[in-house]
């Protein structure tokens, strides 16, 4: 499954990724690298704060 999290800096994204791994028993397999969420062509998104990342995350067996 791929998912986008978005976040208020980066340190809340990082720590949401180890907490997923760890408590929730997923596996990352995939992850982009952070970056703002302005960098897109989406118009919706020019004025936002937000750091984003792309994730491929998958149950672990």
């Amino acid at each position: 499954m791929r998912v986008r999290l978005s976040g208020r800096d980066q340190q809340e994204l990082i720590d949401f990724v180890k907490e997923l791994e760890t408590l929730q028993n997923f596996e990352i397999t995939y992850a982009s690298e952070l970056r703002d969420s302005t960098r897109t062509n989406n118009p919706k998104y020019q004025n936002s704060k937000e750091i984003m990342q792309y994730v491929d995350i998958k149950k672990k067996a």
